[in-house]
């Protein structure tokens, strides 16, 4: 069963992502989420409504999308094409916080992948950029980060993790995410004892660079564990460049614009982030080589040699970044 990402549109990658399950001998069921698609009411967006500043109707909210997976799963098990014993759930986002909740309440599931999820939904709800509209409906209302961790914790997977440690989940994050801070996916790999873990050197968004590879690791795990084990207990590995945009100072200008990318990691710190890297970047100035430097995850740092828009000569910069 395939669960989708927050406000949704299109579901193109889910479906992709279905696509390469079947090609690899894995039935799909891919599952709308209340409020999104068919189920958004009339005059608002798809998954507007899932999230919001009342805090009881985001816990029924994730109570009914938890539900309506439990159901999906009795209804998958009465199917003659289906194992009943070999059921899993692949979820994105928001479908990767559900697939957790719902692995800690049902056992007939068999095997999971998480794909950008976490827990602590507090936090997720306070500090990610993808609600930070429901933040400040919940500050005028008076409501603190720590009521709001409170009231969600009847669905939030943390509180569901005992139960889903016995199961085999493979977890795949964002080094550097903004929407599900790294520290709830942290907090619920601690939670979880520790399952195989895949960092992808890149925010929320950038690991669509990679589907298709991301996708391979995906069904490759579920593969594995339906037929009967793992076949290596080395975690894989997925590299994707990280794509940024920012703000540019020392390139001829006082300030420019630019679009950077890490074409290669040179050195690695923790959580496979890259430290020390060569990359490529185009400013209004022109277009440059760059060997830089992260001592954060929004600024860089460096020596940029130019290729093009005037004299070749290598210069310093400084940027401050926003990855994708």
């Amino acid at each position: 069963m395939v669960l989708h990402a927050y406000k949704e549109e299109h579901s193109n990658l889910e479906r992709k992502l279905c696509r390469m399950l079947v090609h690899r001998g894995i039935n799909c069921l891919l599952l709308m989420l209340p409020y999104h698609f068919s189920r958004t009411p009339p005059g608002v967006r798809s998954g507007e409504l899932f999230v919001t500043g009342d805090l009881e109707h985001t816990v029924e909210s994730l109570r009914q999308a938890a539900a309506d997976a439990v159901l999906s799963v009795s209804w998958l098990r009465q199917r003659r094409e289906v194992d009943a014993e070999r059921i899993g759930l692949v979820g994105v986002s928001l479908g990767a916080i559900v697939c957790h909740l719902v692995m800690g309440i049902d056992r007939r599931i068999s095997a999971g992948v998480a794909l950008l999820g976490g827990g602590d939904l507090g936090e997720i709800l306070w500090d990610g950029i993808a609600t930070i509209g429901v933040k400040q409906k919940l500050l005028a209302l008076g409501i603190s980060k720590e009521q709001a961790s409170r009231k969600l914790a009847v669905v939030d997977p943390l509180t569901y993790a005992e139960e889903n440690r016995p199961r085999r989940v493979l977890m795949i994050n964002a080094a550097r995410d903004t929407v599900v801070p790294t520290s709830c996916a942290l907090k619920l790999w601690n939670a979880l004892g520790r399952p195989p873990i895949v960092w992808l050197n890149t925010n929320h968004f950038g690991f669509a660079f990679a589907a298709d590879r991301v996708f391979r690791v995906c069904a490759e795990y579920l593969a594995s564990c339906f037929e009967g084990g793992l076949r290596s207990a080395k975690n894989p590995e997925v590299n994707v460049l990280p794509v940024k945009l920012g703000a540019v100072f020392g390139l001829g200008r006082t300030m420019n614009y630019a679009l950077a990318a890490e074409l290669a990691p040179l050195v690695r710190r923790s959580l496979n982030r890259s430290w020390v890297y060569a990359g490529a970047m185009l400013t209004g100035t022109g277009a440059y080589a760059t060997l830089g430097i992260t001592p954060s995850g929004d600024f860089d740092f460096g020596a940029a040699l130019r290729l093009s828009g005037g004299p070749r000569k290598l210069t310093g910069y400084a940027m401050f970044t926003f990855v994708f």
